[in-house]
């Protein structure tokens, strides 16, 4: 079955297939079996990941908990980023805005993926070259609603910022 996937990816036509896979990787009981990249792609370069990461950051939430660390659906977001003060459009929904809230793009910022206008944009943040660091982008964005409501709006910024808060939360003191 994985010679006849990979023989696949290899007929494919990576410009109008659907089936435009870069790499595969394949473990199973802890140990990598597979580790095959296609279309000039390799182990050294980035792959733009966007939504499949949606995926992992909350399953980095369980794993830091199950570990130990005080890191949750509840933790206030602000208090994971000190280093980032002082935060741009500081109000009280900003700073009640929570780990839940981003998981479920409920947030409440001003971030909306299917809005070319809005200030959180993917795109727009990706294409902003004065913008180096996506985390304090993220933070510093307008809020739109109240955080960790029922209003969720396709976010990838607030997904970002998780990965962001698990790094933050996990790593060593200096």
């Amino acid at each position: 079955m994985i010679r006849t996937l990979i023989d696949r990816i290899l007929t494919s036509n990576p410009a109008s297939d659907r089936l435009a896979i870069q790499s595969l990787l394949i473990a199973r009981h802890g140990h990598l079996l597979l580790e095959e990249y296609f279309y000039g792609f390799d182990q050294g370069r980035p792959h733009d990941m966007r939504s499949a990461s949606k995926t992992f950051t909350p399953v980095l939430v369980g794993v830091a908990r199950e570990r130990g660390l005080q890191l949750g659906p509840n933790t206030l977001v602000l208090s994971l980023f000190p280093q980032y003060a002082p935060f741009q459009n500081l109000d009280e929904r900003k700073q009640a805005m929570t780990l839940g809230g981003l998981m479920t793009m409920s947030a409440g910022n001003a971030c909306d993926d299917n809005d070319d206008d809005s200030p959180g944009n993917e795109d727009r943040m990706q294409n902003n070259p004065d913008q180096k660091d996506r985390y304090k982008y993220t933070l510093d964005l307008p809020m739109r609603s109240a955080p960790n409501g029922k209003d969720a709006i396709y976010c990838s910024a607030d997904l970002n910022l998780v990965g962001g808060a698990v790094a933050t939360a996990t790593a060593p003191p200096i």
